[in-house]
Formats: structure tokens, sequence, C-alpha cells
């Protein structure tokens, strides 16, 4: 079995550690990342293939939580922007496992608050607010679990939309109902509320 070689020296390069390696090859990683591995000095032998991936791993870790930093994210969609940045699968995954494991990352408190700001803020009806939840990498079952859990006043919602969007017209704002994901026997009686002094009921849809 060839001998593993050992650590020549740990040269500093803006922001960056060079690990001379005595088989003449370098590995470069951050220096922050360098210091999570432990001891590593002068003399140290390296297995250098694991070396690498410990750094890669401790990078991607990294990145993921600046992605969160940055604003809320599913695990889905943190993995997804990793593996977009160049890193392979397993270390997405690793990330993601290891933001849910630090308390970083939070699953279920995430699909909450997007349900709450798609159906009380954004006034979305369930379906809608279901589809957008899940294009943010919110599983299905999480998604439908917050969105039960919701008190929310639907029919509220409609006759804001509706008071709000008045003055488009009777039937650009059933289009709109109909585009936040309400459904025609939902929303028809309330435009009709708000639209028959107007001289534009009718009762068969679009």
């Amino acid at each position: 079995m060839p001998e593993k070689p050992r650590v020549v020296a740990i040269e500093e390069d803006g922001g960056y550690s060079l690990i001379r390696l005595s088989d003449g090859k370098t590995v470069r990683a951050p220096t922050g990342v360098l210091h999570k591995l432990g001891r590593l000095a002068a003399g140290a032998e390296v297995d250098r293939r694991a070396l690498i991936g410990e750094i890669r791993k401790h990078m991607a870790r990294d990145r993921a939580i600046r992605l969160l930093a940055g604003s809320d994210k599913s695990g889905r969609d943190i993995a997804r922007r990793l593996e977009l940045d160049g890193f392979e699968q397993e270390e997405a995954r690793d990330a993601v496992t290891y933001l849910v494991e630090s308390g970083y990352l939070d699953e279920a408190a995430y699909a909450v608050k997007l349900a709450r700001r798609y159906v009380e803020e954004k006034l979305f009806a369930p379906a809608r607010a279901r589809r957008e939840m899940t294009a943010k990498g919110v599983g299905s079952s999480l998604a439908d679990e917050a969105l039960d859990g919701l008190d929310a006043d639907l029919t509220g919602n409609m006759r804001a939309i509706v008071e709000k969007n008045r003055y488009k017209g009777r039937r650009k704002v059933m289009n709109l109902l109909y585009t936040y994901g309400y459904q025609h026997g939902e929303y028809i009686r309330i435009v009709d509320e708000y639209f028959e002094d107007d001289g534009e009921r009718f009762d068969d849809g679009e």
C-alpha cells in the first residue's frame, strides 16, 4: 500500500490556506474551513482525497448557512442552489442535514410562515398558496399541514380583493379571483353584491 503524503507546509494566501504535500500536490482551502478540520500541521500524514472531501463538506455547509441567512428557504431549495454552485448532490444533502440537526433550518416553521404570507398577506386561496409553497421546495404534506392549521377568513379575503379592485370592472375582478385560486362558486355571490348596483349582475359565470 503506497505511503500517504505528509504536510510539508501550510501557507496563507488571501483568505485561503495552501496545504503543501510531500508528493508535490497542493490542496487549497478557505482558512475558516481549515480551522474546522482540527489539527493539521507540518509533518502530519494525510489522505489527500479524504482531505479534499472534508474541505468540500465544510464549504457546502458554510455556503448553506449563508444562503439561509439571506432569506428563509426550504431544504430542497438550498440543496438545489448548492448544486448550482458546483457541489455534488451528496454534499448538498449533507449540508441540509447539518442545517436541520444544528437548528438552523426548521422546515415546518418555514411552511407555516409561507402559508401565512400567501393566505393572510397576499390573500391567495389555499390551492394557489399550496402551488406557490411547493414551487419554493416545501413538501406537499408540510404545505397541507401548514395550510390546514391556518384560521383564515377566506370570505374576508375575497371581499378585500373585490373592494380593492372594483374599479377594474366585474369581469377583471372575477378573473383576478380565479388567478388567486378561488372557485366560481365561492366568489360569485360576493361579486354580485358589489356589482348589482352597477347593473352588471349575472349568475351564469364566465
